[in-house]
C-alpha cells in the first residue's frame, strides 16, 4: 500500500510540474511605497499569508486575488490581471503603527476593473523577483512580528507584462479537400443503321407432278404496291421498313414489316 501511495503521489507531482512548466512566466514590475521598482520574473507578490492573497510563478496556476466587492466575493486569477494598485492606511498611531490595505483596484486584461477590499485579515507583503541578471530580489514586510520594518517597503503596485497572458493554442489549419478526379464522359455508342431490306421475290410455283395434267400457270397480277414506306426518323433507336405485297398462294394482301430486330408478316385482307 505504501508503494502504491508513493507512486500515486509521484505521478501527481509530475503532472503538477508538467502543467506548471506549460504556463508562461509572470513578468513585470513590483513597485514599493517608497518608489523602488523590482523588475523581472515575478516569483511571488503576496499581500497576505492565505490562498487568494498573492500571485506569482511559484503558486499553482500563478495564484489569484480574492476581493470583497460589495456583498459578494470575486476571485481574479493572475493570468487575467494587467495591474493591481494597493492603497495602504495606518490604522494605528505613529508610536504603534498598524498598516492595513484599505482598497485594491485590479485592472484586468479584458479592459474591465474590479475594486474591492482584501478578503483576508492579516495584511503583510512579500516580494520575490528574479532580475535581469538572474539574481533573486526579495523584500519581506511583516508589520505585526515585532521586527523593524519600513512602510516604504510595502507593495503599492503590481504591473504585469503583456506577455504574461497565456498563449492561446494555434488552431489547426483546415485540411483542404482532395479534388476529385474529373470523370471522363462515357462515349455514346453509335446507333447501328438498319440493313436495307432486299426487295422480296415472289416464290416460284412448284411444277405439277408428271401424272397430273399440266395446269396453266396462274397469272399473278401484282397488286399495286402500297410501299415500301419507310417511317421517317428512328423509332426507339431503330429504323422500320413497311411494304405490302399480294400472297402468291392465297392472293391476299400481305403487310411486311422489317426492323433491325424482327420481321413481321400480317394478312390485312383483300
Amino acid at each position: 500500500m505504501r508503494k502504491a501511495g508513493a507512486m500515486v503521489t509521484g505521478l501527481l507531482l509530475l503532472m503538477a510540474v508538467a502543467a506548471w512548466g506549460q504556463q508562461a512566466d509572470l513578468e513585470g514590475n513590483i513597485v514599493l511605497r517608497g518608489g523602488q521598482s523590482l523588475a523581472g520574473k515575478i516569483q511571488l507578490a503576496e499581500l497576505g499569508v492565505v490562498e487568494g492573497a498573492g500571485i506569482g510563478n511559484t503558486l499553482t496556476g500563478h495564484g489569484a486575488f480574492v476581493l470583497k466587492v460589495g456583498d459578494k466575493t470575486e476571485r481574479i486569477p493572475a493570468d487575467d490581471i494587467a495591474s493591481v494598485d494597493i492603497e495602504w492606511v495606518n490604522a494605528g498611531t505613529e508610536a504603534e503603527p498598524r498598516w492595513e490595505i484599505k482598497k485594491m483596484v485590479v485592472a484586468k486584461r479584458d479592459g474591465s476593473t474590479v475594486e474591492g477590499a482584501p478578503d483576508w485579515l492579516l495584511h503583510a507583503t512579500n516580494a520575490w523577483v528574479i532580475g535581469a541578471d538572474n539574481k533573486p530580489i526579495k523584500v519581506h514586510v511583516f508589520p505585526f512580528g515585532g521586527e523593524p520594518f519600513s512602510p516604504d517597503d510595502l507593495i503599492a503596485k503590481i504591473q504585469l507584462a503583456a506577455g504574461a497572458a497565456p498563449v492561446a493554442p494555434t488552431p489547426e489549419a483546415p485540411v483542404a479537400p482532395t479534388p476529385e478526379a474529373p470523370t471522363a464522359p462515357t462515349p455514346t455508342a453509335p446507333t447501328p443503321e438498319a440493313p436495307t431490306a432486299p426487295t422480296p421475290t415472289a416464290p416460284t410455283p412448284e411444277a405439277p407432278a408428271p401424272s397430273a395434267p399440266t395446269p396453266e400457270a396462274p397469272v399473278v397480277t401484282p397488286a399495286p404496291q402500297v410501299g415500301p414506306t419507310v417511317v421517317s426518323g428512328p423509332i426507339i433507336g431503330r429504323d422500320v421498313l413497311v411494304f405490302t405485297v399480294r400472297c402468291p398462294k392465297c392472293g391476299s394482301l400481305i403487310k411486311i414489316i422489317i426492323t433491325a430486330e424482327a420481321m413481321t408478316v400480317e394478312h390485312i385482307g383483300e
